[in-house]
């Protein structure tokens, strides 16, 4: 029972970074569009990767514009549902990673193209389709 909640609260703190790193790659490539002045407003001279710019936007929230703020929360809701089709996967593959800077997503990115001869790579078909289905929601 208590690892049980232990495991919820871990693949709801995932999903938040999960959505973290989603958006740092978004924001990165310029293609979160309503963040896109915020990003140069307050985060011109950081370098992307790593969750900088997410770091970054993190800083200065209180001053991010409304539209940029709704973005965040939506691709945040977007991958709520993540943890569960990606658990196993990420158990797996990616538990030394700690939940942040987009670590898990890279992680399961990398999963992803290691030639195994599944369309899948390692992931699992669910998990694939679920990373496949946040990208190009949050495009």
């Amino acid at each position: 029972m208590r690892s049980r909640k232990a495991v919820r609260i871990f693949m709801a703190v995932l999903a938040v970074c999960l959505v973290l790193g989603v958006a740092v790659s978004v924001m990165a490539e310029e293609k979160a569009k309503p963040c896109a002045a915020d990003i140069k407003k307050f985060c011109a001279n950081i370098e992307p990767g790593a969750g900088k710019i997410m770091a970054c936007l993190d800083k200065n929230k209180a001053n991010l514009s409304d539209a940029c703020k709704g973005q965040l929360t939506k691709m945040a809701d977007e991958a709520k549902n993540l943890g569960s089709p990606c658990h196993d996967d990420i158990l797996q593959y990616c538990g030394v990673f700690k939940p942040g800077k987009g670590q898990i997503l890279n992680c399961l990115e990398e999963q992803k193209a290691i030639k195994t001869g599944s369309p899948y790579g390692r992931l699992s078909g669910e998990c694939f389709n679920k990373l496949a289905e946040m990208k190009k929601q949050a495009k």
